[in-house]
């Protein structure tokens, strides 16, 4: 087994990498719109677009944030004219969101961004073998629960 000095200096890079992940996470990308759009505002219009209609609630579960933050970030892409909200017909206490057509728009040119930016990288993971796959699955799910654990406190 390596010693905890061994992987410290191994993973000397990941505050690096993570650093670099939340620098980008703050940056505004142009899809086709006026305005440029804050990566968590573009995920939430693909994800309702891909998915919807869907509760408010449920975005909430799938972004990992609680029912008000979710419901914020909704009513500010319902403005933007981006998505749009509804009673739903089966439970009128809940609240669906759908993509405006305008949505969809942004939606699209944010796949189309993904599919040929990150291009090079997936074509590096879809050549790991399955065990290789596996391994770097199995990491990104157990840092995701480490990391929780420093927000969890």
């Amino acid at each position: 087994m390596r010693s905890f000095h061994e992987m410290e200096q191994e993973l000397a890079a990941l505050p690096k990498v993570l650093d670099k992940y939340a620098r980008i996470s703050r940056m505004p990308f142009d899809f086709g719109m006026e305005k440029p759009l804050y990566p968590t505002e573009v995920h939430m219009v693909s994800e309702v677009a891909a998915r919807g209609p869907v509760s408010v609630t449920e975005l909430g579960r799938r972004f990992g944030v609680t029912k008000g933050a979710a419901s914020q970030m909704v009513g500010k892409l319902v403005q933007k004219g981006l998505l749009s909200k509804r009673q739903d017909p089966e439970k009128g206490s809940r609240w669906l969101v759908e993509p405006t057509e305008k949505g969809r728009y942004v939606h699209n040119h944010h796949t189309a961004f993904h599919r040929e930016h990150d291009k090079e990288f997936m074509e590096y993971l879809g050549r790991l073998s399955e065990a290789e796959f596996t391994t770097v699955a199995s990491l990104f799910h157990r840092m995701e629960r480490w990391l929780d654990s420093y927000l969890d406190g």
